[in-house]
């Protein structure tokens, strides 16, 4: 199926692009894909907390928990006590991490702009379009 190599093949493409960029960078290279899994939902996660985290990998807090601490052992997240609720820890990237992950951002804004030289508005608003139903594709809605 022309759609599902497609797919498969930019997945391909983009994990390794990441993990390329990440293990590029001195300190981090000894990264494993469950610890870029970890980054990769923290750094999309507005207010990360452990909860969040365990919540949208459907595991246990106290995994999470034990990963964070490794995390943050190895200087890829830093966690920041809530003010108003001091048993709450927010989880965001280091800031080497962070540029990092704007450097990964950035190559998806170079390819936005060559997309939009090369294809009309309504082109690009149609991928968009295709991208955001992928995107909001619930398993179960996958059956069919």
């Amino acid at each position: 199926m022309k759609f599902l190599d497609t797919v498969n093949h930019f997945y391909y493409q983009m994990s390794l692009r990441e993990l390329r960029l990440t293990k590029d960078t001195g300190s981090y290279k000894e990264l494993t894909n469950n610890s870029m899994l970890y980054l990769d939902i923290i750094s999309q996660t507005e207010r990360c907390t452990v909860s969040k985290l365990a919540d949208a990998l459907g595991i246990t807090k106290s995994a999470v928990t034990m990963k964070v601490a490794e995390l943050v052992k190895r200087g890829c997240l830093v966690k920041t006590q809530s003010e108003t609720d001091k048993r709450v820890f927010y989880l965001t990237l280091h800031p080497e991490m962070q540029d990092i992950y704007d450097r990964f951002d950035n190559i998806f804004t170079a390819i936005g702009r060559k997309i939009e030289k090369k294809y009309t508005p309504e082109e690009v608003s149609l991928f968009c379009r295709m991208l955001q139903d992928i995107a909001d594709c619930e398993w179960e809605d996958c059956d069919e």
